[in-house]
């Protein structure tokens, strides 16, 4: 895979991930995830692991985010090779208007892409 299609591919994951948001098909958006994935929320906090990203995903839906939307705005790609990429990815989350900045580093294994780090940040 180049950088082109690495670039492509991405854009298109993130795309799907947006769309399982909306559906509110958690366990989908989540499954972006690593096993040994670590997470930085917008608040600072540290997750690490799928299953505990799963979860922290979960209870923030049930908690208040469910029936949200996510316009995604941009998902800016800049392959490191042609199997780690970091993605910028721009959201907008209705109702509210609240924006998050999310920073990923992604990685594939065999044909399979997997966030392994990633920190939402509020912006203003």
């Amino acid at each position: 895979m180049n950088q082109t299609e690495v670039t492509a591919h991405l854009q298109q994951l993130v795309s799907e991930l947006v769309d399982a948001w909306n559906r509110g098909d958690i366990a989908t958006y989540s499954s972006a995830f690593a096993s040994d994935a670590e997470f930085v929320d917008t608040s600072g906090g540290l997750t690490s692991g799928h299953d505990a990203i799963a979860a922290v995903h979960e209870q923030e839906y049930a908690k208040g985010l469910a029936g949200t939307k996510i316009e995604l705005v941009e998902a800016a790609v800049r392959p490191l090779s042609d199997d780690v990429a970091i993605v910028r990815i721009q959201n907008r989350f209705q109702p509210g208007d609240r924006r998050i900045v999310m920073t990923a580093v992604f990685s594939r294994k065999g044909e399979e892409w997997k966030i392994v780090v990633s920190q939402a940040s509020l912006k203003k």
